[in-house]
């Protein structure tokens, strides 16, 4: 297995801080602002190709929660964090609820935002199903049900890649792996259930 690290320099003086590692980055919580200047900065080497497909996928699941294709042209890691955060944020995107997620997952969707909305919340996804849009209709954030910190962005064997969200705790950790180390998934279904490394970033 092959040890992968993120550049980590050390300050030339006390004044000057070393720039941040993916350590240091993750968690991320994608519910509040993110300071996307140092995560730039932490992973403005990280490619992903074009037209490659990005799966945001807990661990807990068989499937992903939500797809994100990178379009015609290649992509850096923290614009596609950039982006995913930008769904979230918004009221819940008709076109993404359709075409970016799997029919399975939708109905999980709807019923984790009923579950959350209350008397109303009925109501309020029939009006998002129709069109209108409410302040307190579904926001894009349904979409990930509750895991709303990043844990780690990984590719496998195959060059399948995937965006880690869990709640906000610390995953369970391998004691003797290294949390930066390679983490095959070769062999898996995409989706599939696994235990994921804490503040994991490697191309």
């Amino acid at each position: 297995m092959q040890n992968i690290h993120l550049p980590n320099f050390s300050p030339v003086s006390a004044p000057i801080q070393a720039p941040p590692t993916g350590r240091d980055v993750f968690p991320i919580n994608l519910m509040n602002d993110i300071d996307f200047g140092m995560l730039a900065g932490s992973m403005s080497n990280f490619i992903i190709p074009a037209r490659t497909t990005i799966y945001v996928l807990p661990p807990s699941r068989d499937r992903s929660l939500l797809q994100i294709d990178t379009g015609d042209k290649p992509a850096r890691a923290f614009s596609v964090i950039r982006h995913l955060q930008s769904i979230l944020r918004a009221p819940l995107s008709p076109r993404v609820y359709h075409t970016q997620i799997q029919p399975d997952i939708q109905d999980s969707v709807r019923q984790y935002f009923l579950l959350q909305s209350g008397p109303i919340g009925t109501r309020l996804w029939q009006g998002f199903l129709d069109g209108f849009e409410h302040p307190e209709g579904p926001k894009g954030a349904v979409l990930l049900q509750g895991h709303s910190h990043m844990w780690g962005f990984t590719r496998d064997q195959s060059g399948q890649w995937f965006i880690h969200v869990d709640e906000p705790f610390s995953p369970l950790l391998d004691p003797v792996a290294d949390a930066f180390s390679t983490d095959i998934l070769g062999g898996r279904a995409v989706g599939a259930p696994r235990e994921m490394n804490r503040g994991s970033f490697f191309p």
